[in-house]
């Protein structure tokens, strides 16, 4: 017994001892080390003055007043209330999710390699930021972005670079921005009768005649304006269903229309606007460009086996370019100097280099998740590419998770050699004559996107 009592004893002061312990290490601890501390210069982010020595965590024992979810492309970003490094609350992988104390006034979002962005508390609807930052070292510059109508499906510069026109998917007609002032100035509308069915789709200008072209797939019509003054001239049936895209004959005497559900191509008589032929191809056809000999049509098929098809302008005969690697063929443009056609792959997130007369794919380049329209500066030096990033899993209608982008591909070497972001779906694309503009169009913002390339 008295060993029993004596084992007890030393039992308990065993655990004074411990306790004793580990209160004064918990003491040393405290004032031996720091709060946990954010150093802004080891941050994967760009420098912001006044802030490299800001260096205390945000304390979220604080009030909180909100949350505030940010969608920002670059998707990797920090952020700053009021000068401090907030922490994510919550996150996936497009949407991060930020508790905010009471009175949070100024955020910045920055971001390696982009020029730094600040909003205002006060200014922020719906808890709810969406935007993008611009890279610092980028060929193109923005220069402004201007709203447009519902659904802005096509850009288009004018031969002076002056105007850039834009047609209207969801609206009335086509609007028409002035650069020299930067805002839209007017909207082209035809006839109620067609204003009012919407869906108006690609543009061109025939140069000889200074007129504007749209095509409306709603109603199977291409509607003319004067370029003079930009009033209506006119209205022409194509015969077909759902027309689209719309090209010239290099003499200007021809137009081509690519008429989506009826899968046929007409062809207008461009001084008496009359229809003068039509035919029909494999599947649903979208891009088209003339061969540099005017010998043949490439057209695009977007949908069945999604290749190119080619046809004898003289006897009509067709020809399908079963070497083309399937997919969902969107846009052509053709350099005549290199006999060199570049095409837009949808389904395949590539663009196609066919050498002509052989019909021969150069090279397939991978660039990205829904291309959408290419365009060629005057020089043929850049090719500018349109993707509108992932789709809503619901529709392409709706926001996707990610912002789109438009790139530049170096025709020389054939690398991607730069991209911006854009918004929701850019779309439409187009090239001043003079290389030195870039505008597109972000679909489902109803906006149009205007930079400067800094090379020009």
């Amino acid at each position: 017994m008295h060993h029993f009592f004596q084992d007890r004893k030393i039992y308990i002061k065993a655990i004074f001892i411990i306790i004793f312990i580990t209160f004064f290490i918990s003491i040393f601890l405290s004032t031996s080390f720091p709060e946990q501390t954010y150093s802004f210069k080891s941050a994967n982010c760009s420098f912001i003055p006044g802030l490299e020595n800001k260096n205390t965590l945000f304390a979220l024992d604080k009030e909180i007043s909100n949350n505030i979810k940010i969608k920002i492309a670059p998707s990797s970003f920090r952020l700053y209330v009021d000068g401090k490094y907030t922490p994510i609350y919550k996150e996936n992988r497009y949407v991060k999710e930020f508790q905010l104390p009471s009175g949070a006034n100024e955020l910045l979002i920055v971001s390696q390699g982009y020029i730094s962005k600040k909003f205002y508390k006060s200014e922020i609807r719906k808890n709810f930021i969406e935007d993008k930052l611009e890279k610092r070292d980028s060929l193109l510059k923005k220069i402004s972005e201007i709203n447009a109508g519902n659904q802005p499906k096509s850009v288009l510069f004018s031969k002076d670079g002056k105007l850039i026109f834009t047609a209207l998917l969801d609206d009335e007609g086509v609007d028409v921005i002035s650069i020299d002032e930067m805002k839209k100035i007017k909207t082209l509308t035809p006839p109620e009768k067609f204003a009012k069915k919407k869906g108006f789709v690609e543009l061109l200008i025939i140069e000889s005649l200074n007129e504007l072209w749209v095509s409306q797939m709603t109603t199977g019509y291409l509607h003319i304006f004067n370029l003079s003054d930009l009033s209506y001239a006119t209205s022409i049936s194509t015969k077909g269903i759902y027309p689209k895209v719309l090209i010239k004959s290099r003499d200007e005497s021809k137009v081509y229309v690519s008429n989506w559900l009826s899968k046929d191509i007409s062809i207008i008589d461009t001084k008496t606007k009359k229809l003068i032929e039509k035919f029909s191809v494999a599947d649903v056809p979208r891009g088209m460009a003339i061969s540099p000999d005017e010998k043949y049509l490439y057209i695009c098929l977007f949908e069945g086996k999604g290749v190119i098809q080619k046809i004898n302008l003289k006897t009509k005969e067709v020809q399908t370019l079963n070497n083309i690697p399937k997919g969902a063929k969107r846009h052509i443009v053709l350099d005549a100097e290199k006999s060199l056609f570049y095409i837009s792959d949808m389904y395949r997130a590539s663009i196609f280099l066919l050498k002509y007369p052989e019909d021969k794919i150069i090279k397939e380049i991978k660039v990205a998740p829904n291309l959408n329209t290419i365009a060629l500066s005057y020089d043929k030096k850049y090719l500018y590419i349109s993707s509108r990033g992932p789709n809503n899993p619901e529709t392409y209608l709706l926001k996707g998770p990610e912002y789109g982008k438009v790139f530049i591909l170096d025709t020389e070497s054939l690398k991607l050699v730069d991209y911006i972001w854009g918004r929701n779906q850019p779309t439409g694309l187009d090239v001043s004559v003079d290389g030195r503009i870039v505008a597109f169009s972000d679909f489902l913002d109803n906006n149009i996107e205007i930079y400067q390339n800094i090379k020009y």
